[in-house]
Order: C-alpha cells, then sequence, then structure tokens
C-alpha cells in the first residue's frame, strides 16, 4: 500500500492500482539503490508501466537510464500510448525533488513520481519539475480489471 499525496485539490494523473502497487514492489525490490521507470498511456491516464533498469554508477543515491529507454519507447509507439511520467524511488530520503532530480529533467513535459521508502508505509508524491523549481500535482489510484505487468 502507498499513500498519495491529496494536498492539492486538482487531479493531474489517474493510475490503476495494480500499477501503483508495482511502483511500489520495484521501490521495494531495488531498496537499497534507487529503482526508475516510466508511465504510459494518454492525457492524464496512465494505462502501461514499463520498469527500467537504473544504470547509474551511483544507484543508491540517484538514477540513470540511457540505452535502457529505447524498447520501452518503441512499445510505447507502437501501443500508440505517450510518456505520461517518469517514476524514481528515494530510499533513504522523502518523496521531494532532489537538486539532481531538478537538473536531470530532460522530460519537462512529464510528470514525475518520487516514492519514498523512509517511512514503514511507502509515499510517492507527484511533481511538475522545472530547472531551478518544482510543483506538487495531485495523483489517484483507480480501479482497473486489466492484466498485470
Amino acid at each position: 500500500m502507498v499513500m498519495e499525496s491529496s494536498e492539492n485539490p486538482k487531479v493531474e494523473l489517474r493510475i490503476p492500482r495494480r500499477i501503483v502497487d508495482s511502483m511500489t514492489r520495484h521501490a521495494l525490490e531495488d531498496k537499497p539503490n534507487e529503482c526508475c521507470g516510466l508511465l504510459a498511456g494518454a492525457g492524464n491516464l496512465v494505462a502501461s508501466q514499463y520498469r527500467l533498469i537504473n544504470e547509474s554508477d551511483h544507484p543508491e543515491t540517484e538514477y540513470h537510464v540511457s540505452i535502457g529507454l529505447f524498447k520501452p519507447m518503441g512499445l510505447m509507439r507502437q501501443k500508440g500510448e505517450s510518456l505520461v511520467a517518469i517514476y524514481h524511488s528515494h530510499p533513504t530520503a522523502t518523496a521531494v525533488p532532489s537538486r539532481r532530480d531538478l537538473e536531470r529533467n530532460f522530460y519537462p513535459s512529464a510528470i514525475h513520481l518520487i516514492i519514498s521508502l523512509l517511512e514503514e508505509v511507502p509515499v510517492m508524491r507527484g511533481y511538475r519539475l522545472r530547472r531551478n523549481s518544482f510543483e506538487e500535482i495531485k495523483w489517484i489510484p483507480i480501479d482497473d480489471d486489466g492484466p498485470d505487468e
């Protein structure tokens, strides 16, 4: 179970519960390293999750993906999906963007989700990132009977 943000009244992202659960599992499985992945769909509705392999030389404090982007981006095109969000975990920090997260924001149109594993119950918060600032957005889990990842 993951707690979602509830401070901002405008819902900017809808994520099927099965994908929220899968993202949380991904973060816990990769701990103590940061996990990372992509969410695709249309508009503000997520339809698919693409787990990525963290290629960073320092995976416990940052994430980096390069070669690993080719396959999921191709699959999104085949399915007629667009990149909706990027997610990663903070195994030992809060779910707030770091300076490095802001500096390495190569997809500014995507929502960025951060899963904190600092507390007993993981916390996921969403943001729109800019070069030197960020704005929290609201996301909600939705019921979905689709297949698991």
